[in-house]
């Protein structure tokens, strides 16, 4: 990787801010399981992009479910938030063979 291709920031939620300016546009959604940071809503919102919150759920361990994320998908979804290890409970996210993560991906079209 060259010197050009690298971008050192202040942090995750500058990092964050950065590449919602880079990538997204208003009108834009952005897929974030909640309960989410605090600032991940203004984040997103400052380039007029829009959160859509996927409730994360106890019977789930409170893991992201692939089929909540492709139900959440929509025309306008640019982007998802995964982040990991999860709060409050803390589970990290894992994706194992044969699940439909990568059909989600699939669903996912930007342009």
């Amino acid at each position: 990787m060259a010197a050009e291709q690298v971008v050192v920031l202040a942090g995750g939620q500058c990092a964050l801010f950065c590449v919602a300016q880079c990538v997204l546009e208003p009108g834009d959604e952005v897929i974030v399981a909640e309960p989410m940071y605090v600032t991940y809503e203004a984040v997103f919102g400052a380039c007029g992009a829009k959160v859509i919150p996927l409730p994360v759920r106890p019977e789930h361990g409170f893991r992201v479910q692939a089929e909540d994320v492709a139900a959440a998908i929509t025309p306008r979804t640019r982007a998802l938030v995964l982040n990991s290890p999860h709060n409050p409970p803390a589970p990290a996210c894992r994706v194992r063979p044969g699940r439909p993560w990568p059909n989600c991906a699939s669903a996912m079209t930007c342009g």
